[in-house]
């Protein structure tokens, strides 16, 4: 492998991109048909500031990223 991010990583960067009103990591997880540990752990990103979230409005339960 050549440097750079794994393949997993850039699709779920892309698909957060794509995603203009923000979206869920179990969206992401089911779009993509990953693991969703495997997307959180993707979603790491947050730690260090690349990512926020915030509360659905319209469903609390859900943080959208």
């Amino acid at each position: 492998r050549g440097p750079g991010m794994h393949a997993s990583y850039l699709r779920v960067l892309r698909e957060l991109g794509e995603s203009a009103g923000g979206t869920t990591a179990s969206w992401i997880a089911w779009r993509l048909n990953m693991d969703e540990g495997l997307v959180s752990r993707i979603l790491g990103f947050r730690a260090l500031g690349y990512l926020t979230e915030a509360r659905d409005p319209h469903d609390r339960r859900r943080t959208l990223i």
